[in-house]
C-alpha cells in the first residue's frame, strides 16, 4: 500500500512546567521540577504532585461553557487552540466535516465523578451539578474541542492508560491515511491530582513515597528510583497529509512515520519482565516506518521511575537499539 506521509503541523501544550509549548520546552531544557506539596492532598499518603498553576483556567477558556468542563477538558481545549494556531489554521475557514478530533485520556473525569459523589452523599441530590455527567465522561475533551472549532468529522477518545496519547496519534494517522479526514487534532489530556486517585497510586505501590524534597523524588532509571510522581496537563498536535500541508505553504517540522502496538497480556499494571511483546511493538513501528534500528537517534522513554517498569524498559531499549541512541 502506497501510503501518504503524515506531517505534524501544529503543537499545543499546557503543563506544570509551562502554559504553552515554548514555555514548557524552556522549562524542560532548564531542568525545572514543578513537584510540590498540594494542600488539597493534605492527609493523603501522597500529598505532592506536579500541578498546573499560575493560570485561571476558566478565564483562559472564556465564554459561558467553562462551568461544564472538568479540569482535564480545559487543558485539552487550551492546548488544541494553540496547536491549531501554530498550524496556521483558522476554524472559521476550514471544512469542519473533514476535521477529526482524537483525544485520549486514561482516567477521564474521575475527579468530577468523585466530587459529585461527595456532594450527593453529604448534601443530597440538589447539591450535585446539572453538568455532573459532562464532568465525568471521558469523551468530553474531544467533544468540547469539536464544538469550539466546528469540527464535525469523527471525534474519538482512546483510553489505553499511559499510552492513550500515542494511541490517539496512531488512530489519527490511520484516519488521515485512509482519507477519512484531511485534518486531525490529536493528543491527550489528564488531571487526576485528587485524593482518591492519589491514594490509589500510593496503595498500589506505584507512587514514590514522601522522602525529602518532592522535586527530587522522580528519578527515572536511577539506581535509587522509588516510584511515580503524578502530574497533569495536555499535549495536542495537528496532523495533516504532508503533501497537502506543503500545498498551503506549511513546512512541517516533524512527521509521523510509523506506529506499532502490542499488549503484554501479562498483568494489569506490571510489564512482562522478558519484554518480548513490547519489543514486537518497537519492531512493528520500525517496519511501518521503513526504518532500521540504527536510524533511531532518540528514544522518548516511558520512564515512570518505578523499579520494575524502568528495569524492563531499559533492557528493552538496550536490546532493540544496541547502538545506544
Amino acid at each position: 500500500m502506497n501510503r501518504p506521509a503524515i506531517a505534524v503541523t501544529g503543537l499545543g501544550m499546557i503543563t506544570p512546567v509551562g502554559h504553552t509549548t515554548a514555555t514548557t520546552w524552556d522549562g524542560v531544557l532548564a531542568g525545572v521540577s514543578p513537584a510540590r506539596t498540594v494542600p488539597e492532598l493534605r492527609g493523603c499518603a501522597v500529598d505532592f504532585a506536579c500541578t498546573v498553576s499560575g493560570i485561571d483556567l476558566d478565564d483562559a477558556v472564556g465564554g459561558r461553557s467553562a462551568f461544564r468542563m472538568g479540569r482535564y477538558v480545559k487543558f485539552a481545549l487550551l492546548a488544541a487552540r494553540e496547536a491549531v494556531a501554530d498550524a496556521g489554521l483558522d476554524p472559521a475557514h476550514w471544512d469542519g466535516a473533514r476535521v477529526a478530533v482524537v483525544v485520549g485520556t486514561s482516567s477521564g473525569g474521575s475527579a468530577g465523578l468523585t466530587e459529585q459523589a461527595v456532594a450527593l452523599e453529604r448534601r443530597g441530590p440538589e447539591a450535585t451539578s446539572p453538568s455532573g455527567i459532562l464532568l465525568t465522561i471521558p469523551n468530553m475533551p474531544a467533544a468540547e474541542i469539536a464544538i469550539a472549532m466546528k469540527a464535525t468529522g469523527p471525534s474519538l477518545a482512546p483510553c489505553t492508560a499511559c499510552s492513550s496519547g500515542v494511541t490517539a496519534l496512531s488512530v489519527a494517522r490511520d484516519m488521515l491515511t485512509l482519507g477519512q479526514c484531511d485534518i486531525a487534532i490529536a493528543g491527550a489530556t489528564e488531571s487526576i491530582v485528587f485524593p482518591v486517585a492519589m491514594t490509589g497510586f500510593a496503595r498500589s505501590g506505584a507512587a514514590a513515597p514522601r522522602d525529602g524534597d518532592p522535586a527530587r523524588l522522580c528519578r527515572p532509571f536511577a539506581a535509587d528510583r522509588a516510584g511515580i510522581v503524578m502530574g497533569e496537563g495536555a499535549a495536542i498536535m495537528v496532523l495533516e497529509r504532508a503533501e497537502e500541508a506543503r500545498a498551503r505553504g506549511r513546512l512541517p517540522p516533524s512527521a509521523d512515520r510509523g506506529t506499532g502496538a502490542t499488549t503484554d497480556a501479562h498483568h494489569p499494571t506490571s510489564p512482562h519482565p522478558a519484554g518480548e511483546v513490547a519489543r514486537a511493538a518497537v519492531d512493528a513501528a520500525l517496519r511501518d516506518a521503513g526504518w532500521r534500528a540504527e536510524d533511531v537517534d532518540h528514544v522518548n522513554a516511558h520512564g515512570t521511575s518505578t523499579p520494575q517498569g524502568d528495569a524492563t524498559e531499559a533492557a528493552l531499549i538496550g536490546r532493540a537499539y544496541p547502538h545506544r541512541p
